[in-house]
């Protein structure tokens, strides 16, 4: 059940991330999610960039669902 929900919120997260439902992120999506925080957590293109490079495991340019439920889960397991 744990497994389920884990997944769930996953999808849900990169849904949020993934507005216009490419089935992708790349820089774009994560620009615009940026500019609806509130607040300044350093987010400049060159961060953003570094971001999807990080989770972008087959170099595209871009982060599909299981580069993104890799990458989340590797940052959950980091603590």
């Amino acid at each position: 059940m744990a497994q389920v929900s884990q997944e769930e919120d996953i999808l849900r997260s990169f849904r949020l991330l993934d507005q216009d439902r490419k089935n992708f992120i790349d820089l774009q999506d994560l620009k615009r999610a940026a500019s609806q925080i509130e607040y300044d957590m350093g987010f400049d293109q060159g961060n953003l960039k570094k971001i999807i490079e990080a989770a972008d495991k087959d170099k595209d340019g871009r982060v599909s669902f299981e580069e993104f439920k890799q990458a989340y889960r590797k940052t959950l397991s980091q603590g």
